[in-house]
C-alpha cells in the first residue's frame, strides 16, 4: 500500500504493506482480506468480494449480511502518503490491522528479534495518529484514523506468497 523513498528515486522501501480488515458482526467477525500461502487462500474474504473498480482510485466492495462495505485506496501526489477510506451501506463495524514491512521493494523480511514491534498513539487534528518505527535506520510510518483507541497485537504474518517473487530466482 505504501512504498516511500528515502532518496527519491531511489531505496525504497515498503513500509505499509496491506491491511487486514475483518467486518464485526453480532454474529462474530467475518474476514474480508485474503493472503496467498502455499497451496491455500487464508482467510476467505475473496468469497464477499462483489465488485472491484479503478474508478477514482481502487475500490473494493464486500457484502455482508447484506450491508456493503467498501475500502477506497489513494494516493496522494507530490507526498509519500497514501489515503485508505471505508464507507458502508449501513452502519458498520470493521477492525483495521496494519500489516507493516519496512523493507527494501525487492526483498522479502523475516521473524527478526531487532524489529520493535510497540508503537505511540496521540490525539491529532483529524483524529487519532498511531506511529509505527521498527528500526531506527528507517522513517516512522503514522498512520490516522478516526476509530477507536488503536491495540496492538504484534504477529508476524509468515509464509505469505507474493506472486512476483515467486518469479524472482531464490
Amino acid at each position: 500500500l505504501l512504498v516511500a523513498s528515502l532518496h527519491p528515486p531511489l531505496e525504497r522501501v515498503v513500509t505499509l504493506a496491506r491491511r487486514e480488515e475483518t467486518a464485526l458482526t453480532p454474529q462474530g467477525a467475518v474476514p474480508l482480506s485474503v493472503n496467498q500461502y502455499p497451496n491455500t487462500l487464508y482467510p476467505d474474504g475473496y468469497t464477499r468480494l462483489v465488485r472491484f473498480s479503478l474508478d477514482d482510485g481502487p475500490a473494493w466492495t464486500w457484502s455482508v449480511d447484506g450491508i456493503e462495505i467498501e475500502r477506497r485506496v489513494l494516493l496522494v501526489q507530490g507526498a509519500q502518503t497514501v489515503v485508505v477510506r471505508y464507507a458502508s451501506s449501513a452502519p458498520a463495524r470493521v477492525r483495521i490491522e496494519p500489516l507493516l514491512a519496512f523493507r527494501d521493494y525487492h526483498a522479502l523480511n523475516h521473524r527478526n528479534p531487532d524489529a520493535w514491534t510497540g508503537f505511540e498513539e496521540q490525539a491529532g487534528p483529524e483524529g487519532k495518529v498511531v506511529r509505527f518505527q521498527p528500526y531506527r535506520s528507517l522513517p516512522s510510518l503514522r498512520i490516522a484514523h478516526r476509530g477507536g483507541p488503536f491495540s496492538g497485537a504484534p504477529a508476524w504474518h509468515e509464509n505469505v506468497e507474493y506472486l512476483e517473487e515467486l518469479g524472482r530466482p531464490q
